[in-house]
């Protein structure tokens, strides 16, 4: 590839970089943050994040967190469609639309970050398993072959 489609090719993906900036900025405004619900589901994923951090070196909790991070991605849709049910009770606005761009933002979008670290602490760990198991045998080669 020639070197002035590169920098088009590179430029396009700026301004396309810049316009998703520029979306993100006016969804951010649009919401109202200050509502009960929604200051409550972004500390349920904090919570979600410490426990990762804090199950990172034992693989057993990491999986059950996996199991967890999956199911709450899977109920992403029908929670969509209650809160759309029953946005009255809880909201000042309907956020919960059909195709369901509010809880892919808001939900969703942060739960499959959380799992992707999730997969990674788990890969590291596994990494980590292997490492030892492999030191133990060598030890043991060396002990035989004395």
């Amino acid at each position: 590839m020639p070197l002035d489609q590169w920098d088009s090719a590179l430029a396009s993906l700026g301004l396309a970089w810049a316009a998703w900036g520029q979306h993100m900025r006016e969804f951010v405004a649009a919401v109202d943050w200050t509502q009960r619900w929604l200051q409550l589901l972004l500390a349920g994923h904090a919570v979600l994040f410490g426990l990762i951090l804090w199950s990172r070196h034992q693989e057993q909790r990491l999986a059950v967190l996996f199991v967890v991070l999956s199911g709450l991605i899977v109920c992403a849709e029908r929670l969509n469609q209650w809160g759309n049910a029953h946005w009255q009770r809880f909201a000042v606005t309907n956020y919960f639309d059909a195709p369901g761009h509010f809880i892919t933002v808001v939900y969703s979008l942060p739960l499959l970050g959380l799992l992707l670290l999730t997969v990674v602490c788990l890969v590291i760990r596994t990494g980590q398993l292997l490492i030892i198991a492999k030191r133990r045998q060598l030890r043991a080669a060396v002990k035989k072959s004395e």
